[in-house]
């Protein structure tokens, strides 16, 4: 278990610089979205209650924000790729809703966490964050990897895997006071040099529509991906199309199902982790456009477990869905819990389940 802790001497809050750094790329990303904020208006999503896989095309108010604000990003010094590094004396300031991925040997060295992004609320102001941080196991060493030239915008409840000696993060969102802005560009963190790079697919095809909430992991030379949410306004729209990305290809490609089809609910912030050639998803959560009858709780923590097996994406087919019976003791319900496969089963750590009141 890491404590927080303080530096010893007097020197800046880290809190404080990095709030600082993120509010100044905040800002151009809070541009950015006003400029393509006609482009999101008055789009329309699937019905987040059905059992149907959503296409993620038919949400896709944002289809056309890759371009126009990761461009922004990138004129701001293209050519500037330098990256900073510097020890910390303590742990990184408080924040949630972030990556935390384990890479074996990174950068050619020992075990490490990379940190990536999330979010701080300070009791005025929300401030996502853009900052890599490493910590070594081994040497319980703490290192900040900050950019002034190309790095993907600030945000929070994204996914990261690793895979190859890279690290890759897709979609997520920017949450301040006042900006909301979800996002589906995939980057790549070079382990080594600690350089990004914007992966753009090669096909025509688009990627997954912008989302916060989903879950991935890396299998077999690719990323699954599943779920997940869309907010606008007083809309909001929950996800459960799933998504396969080739690394050699650098395509994605998704896999739809019919309407009969025994599929996972569309939800968000659930366990999703893979062991082997199989993968179980467990829990989440969802808001519900439809409340029962006299209730006023429009919202739904999932209880139910499902098994997916991966191996036909190998021969170019959908991969299968099984419900799974509970047996034994099972998690009690609940969503945003951290989960991993390891040795056939799937592990499950904290989370939280809110009760909402009737009034």
């Amino acid at each position: 278990t890491l404590t927080m802790g303080k530096k010893k001497g007097k020197k800046v809050d880290p809190a404080k610089a990095q709030a600082n750094e993120a509010r100044k790329a905040a800002k151009v990303a809070r541009n950015a979205a006003k400029a393509d904020a006609k482009l999101r208006k008055g789009e329309a999503g699937a019905d987040p209650e059905g059992s149907e896989a959503l296409d993620g095309d038919t949400l896709d108010p944002q289809a056309d924000d890759l371009d126009s604000i990761l461009a922004k990003f990138a004129a701001l010094d293209a050519a500037n790729d330098a990256v900073e590094s510097t020890s910390l004396a303590a742990p990184p300031p408080p924040r949630a809703n972030l990556s935390v991925t384990f890479v074996g040997g990174a950068g050619g060295g020992g075990d490490a966490f990379v940190l990536y992004g999330g979010e701080y609320y300070d009791g005025r102001t929300n401030v996502c964050n853009s900052d890599v941080i490493v910590y070594d196991p081994g040497k319980k060493i703490w290192k900040e990897h900050c950019y002034q030239g190309m790095c993907p915008p600030p945000r929070c409840s994204h996914q990261a895997v690793a895979f190859n000696g890279g690290l890759y993060v897709f979609g997520g969102e920017l949450a301040g006071v006042d900006v909301y802005h979800h996002y589906h560009d995939l980057w790549r963190l070079d382990l080594k040099t600690y350089k990004w790079s914007l992966l753009r697919p090669n096909d025509k095809n688009r990627p997954p529509s912008p989302r916060s909430g989903h879950r991935m992991f890396a299998w077999r030379g690719y990323i699954v991906l599943f779920g997940g949410f869309f907010e606008q306004a007083h809309d909001i729209r929950f996800f459960n199309d799933l998504w396969v990305y080739e690394f050699s290809s650098n395509t994605w490609t998704q896999h739809s199902y019919g309407k009969l089809a025994q599929v996972p609910q569309p939800r968000s912030a659930f366990g999703f982790a893979c062991d082997g050639d199989a993968a179980v998803l467990s829990g989440g959560f969802a808001k519900v456009k439809n409340p029962a009858p006299g209730s006023k709780n429009e919202t739904r923590t999932f209880s139910d477990s499902w098994k997916i097996n991966l191996a036909p994406i190998l021969e170019g087919k959908s991969p299968t869905w099984e419900r799974m019976s509970r047996k034994g003791v099972s998690p009690s319900i609940r969503s945003g819990f951290a989960s991993c496969g390891h040795r056939g089963s799937l592990m499950v750590f904290g989370g939280v389940l809110d009760n909402e009141q009737e009034q």
